[in-house]
């Protein structure tokens, strides 16, 4: 059952949020607010050790960021392709090198 409740926001936090959605990162304030406190239940719970709580709030931020990177940043799969094949070859010499 969903219950109707008000909230006071700084506005910076408001601005924030509408730009979230405006751009389409999520849905509506009442999305932001439930997969927050989804979040934070999981980084409460007592199954999770202090080290995974960190990985998950680590991830998050990182997924954010990137789901923020303006399109024009993007790389292609082209160009992905082309990084890591230049990983691999790099890290195949090292090997074959002993390092």
């Amino acid at each position: 059952m969903n219950v109707k409740v008000s909230i006071e926001l700084p506005e910076r936090y408001l601005e924030f949020a509408e730009g979230m959605i405006r751009d389409g990162v999520i849905g509506s304030l009442s999305e932001l607010a439930q997969e927050h406190l989804r979040l934070l239940m999981l980084i409460q719970s007592p199954e999770l050790s202090p080290k995974q709580k960190y990985s998950v709030m680590a991830m998050k931020g990182e997924i954010v960021r990137r789901m923020n990177t303006p399109k024009d940043q993007w790389i292609t799969t082209d160009e992905s392709e082309k990084l890591f094949g230049d990983l691999r070859r790099y890290a195949d010499e090292k090997i074959s090198a002993g390092l």
